[in-house]
């Protein structure tokens, strides 16, 4: 519904579509965050709302994504 089509969007809407937003969060755990995918990937999650756990080798390339508000876990799987 557009408002140059003289209509309006309910009141309780912006409420329902919070509501919706908030149950779909949820929980990922990324490994090779600190990859060229993961640094990437992982802001735009936290930034929809998810909560994110990030893996990576190194302990200097994860602290941006701790401080983009995910959990970090150093990680050496050799």
């Amino acid at each position: 519904m557009t408002a140059e089509a003289g209509l309006s969007q309910p009141r309780g809407l912006h409420v329902f579509l919070a509501v919706i937003r908030l149950e779909l969060a949820m929980r990922i755990f990324v490994t090779g965050a600190t990859g060229v995918v993961g640094r990437r990937a992982v802001p735009l999650l936290i930034a929809d709302g998810h909560r994110v756990t990030a893996a990576g080798r190194s302990a200097a390339r994860l602290d941006p994504l701790a401080r983009a508000g995910a959990t970090t876990v150093e990680v050496d799987l050799f």
